[in-house]
């Protein structure tokens, strides 16, 4: 994933190896910062699909009755999935971990084209 982000200029080049060489664990920083694991496994669909449907959703594309079938959920259940895509745990610089509210309308590249 750093190779992509470097790739992508997210990130600083060399980021990966700096990471590699300093005997960094993902398990072992997900203890530290006490993150939740991921339960991917119990989800019905990919994130990606559920992160498009609630794009087009946002967007006026579709529908929230047209979100609730693609989702394969009620429509208070499609409003959640929402509601948690719209939102992302962010840590910052001190270890204060915040809400941060997600607009669809931008794109995490800035201005490139």
């Amino acid at each position: 994933m750093s190779y992509r982000l470097e790739g992508l200029g997210l990130i600083p080049k060399g980021t990966a190896e700096h990471l590699r060489g300093s005997g960094f664990a993902v398990r072992k920083a997900r203890s530290l910062l006490e993150l939740a694991p991921r339960s991917e496994a119990n989800e019905p669909y990919p994130h990606r699909y559920k992160f498009l449907a609630v794009q087009a959703h946002e967007q006026g594309t579709i529908s929230e009755g047209q979100l609730a079938r693609f989702l394969r959920c009620d429509r208070v259940t499609a409003r959640e999935i929402v509601s948690r895509c719209l939102t992302s745990e962010d840590v910052a610089a001190d270890g204060e971990v915040g809400t941060v509210q997600l607009d669809f309308q931008l794109s995490l590249f800035g201005d490139r084209k």
